[in-house]
């Protein structure tokens, strides 16, 4: 049940569009704000989810799509390698989405929120001093 479950997912992730999860320009990803916390956390999911979902994609030989149910051409891209794109263009979408979102405050930065590639680098330069 689990496994046709994921399957499930699967099948629907890979024909859902960004839009669909209401992540967009207007969207507030600052963590110092209610909606901007709760946008960065489900951001965070979503890349996730994606992530697990193109792995699928990768091991579709497996049963994970369900016994003998293959995507149907006008719900999905047809092949392994187009439904592999789509998914993998929502998460840069929403990766970029997320890092070049402009934050305010001095915090948002030191805390390394997701997408600040600066916050990171800057401990990591703290841990060889």
């Amino acid at each position: 049940e689990l496994h046709a479950q994921v399957g499930a997912i699967c099948r629907r992730v890979t024909h859902c569009e960004l839009e669909d999860f209401d992540f967009d320009r207007t969207c507030d990803f600052g963590p110092t704000t209610p909606d901007g916390s709760l946008n960065l956390v489900g951001a965070t999911l979503l890349m996730g989810t994606l992530e697990v979902v193109m792995d699928a994609i990768v091991m579709e030989g497996s049963s994970l799509w369900g016994e003998g149910a293959q995507p149907s051409e006008q719900t999905q891209p047809s092949s392994p390698a187009r439904r592999f794109q789509h998914v993998f263009s929502v998460h840069q979408r929403l990766e970029k989405l997320v890092r070049d979102k402009p934050r305010k405050g001095r915090a948002d930065r030191a805390a390394g929120a997701v997408g600040e590639p600066e916050a990171s680098g800057a401990r990591e330069q703290g841990k060889d001093a």
